[in-house]
């Protein structure tokens, strides 16, 4: 073992592993799309434009579908094999506000949905994501938190039926052209660490 300050070093665990040809075929199946992705990124970036004419493109590359069960439209493929096609995507495409639209899309908005959204949001809102037909946005950030999501003071008091969201939110990926948003907040008196839920 190798001493690092007062941490010891004991080994690396090394994993080996084959893609088979089905996840390099995915991988590789977003080759096409890298030139047109990355097109005019920097003057969008610029003029703080979303080009719909690229989110076209991601829905055409079928990137969003892979993860997701395909009782919803979703391509059945697991989340290892969601990293290695999204690695090739980052390889391909310069637009890193696509990129992280892509995303949090999948990660902050419709997977959480997909694993705990009651029926009646699934069917109103999942095809429509996971085909991104419509774009979603994680309300994570709060102000004052930092990189910290468990600091957000965002709170969610139940209400009959339903919740009252009190908070603020800063920095929310994709939030001017969203067309639903997930807001993050806290269930009043769990901690941090378990208590926030998506709305």
């Amino acid at each position: 073992p190798r001493l690092l300050g007062r941490r010891h070093v004991v080994g690396l665990l090394k994993i080996d592993m084959e893609w088979t040809d089905e996840q390099k075929a995915l991988r590789k199946g977003l080759d096409q799309y890298g030139e047109a992705l990355s097109a005019g990124h920097i003057d969008d970036d610029a003029a703080a434009v979303f080009n719909r004419e690229k989110w076209d493109l991601i829905r055409e590359s079928g990137v969003l579908r892979l993860i997701f069960d395909p009782a919803w439209g979703g391509a059945g493929q697991d989340a290892l094999t969601l990293v290695y096609v999204l690695e090739n995507l980052g390889y391909r495409c310069r637009d890193a506000g696509l990129l992280f639209t892509v995303a949090s899309q999948i990660v902050s908005v419709t997977l959480p949905l997909h694993k705990f959204g009651s029926d009646a949001l699934k069917e109103h809102y999942l095809v429509r994501l996971i085909y991104c037909l419509i774009i979603g946005a994680p309300g994570i950030s709060a102000s004052g938190a930092g990189r910290d999501a468990t600091a957000m003071g965002t709170t969610a008091t139940p209400d009959g039926d339903d919740f009252v969201l009190d908070g603020h939110k800063a920095f929310c990926t994709s939030g001017p052209i969203a067309d639903v948003i997930t807001v993050y907040a806290k269930v009043g008196g769990e901690s941090a660490a378990t208590g926030i839920t998506a709305f």
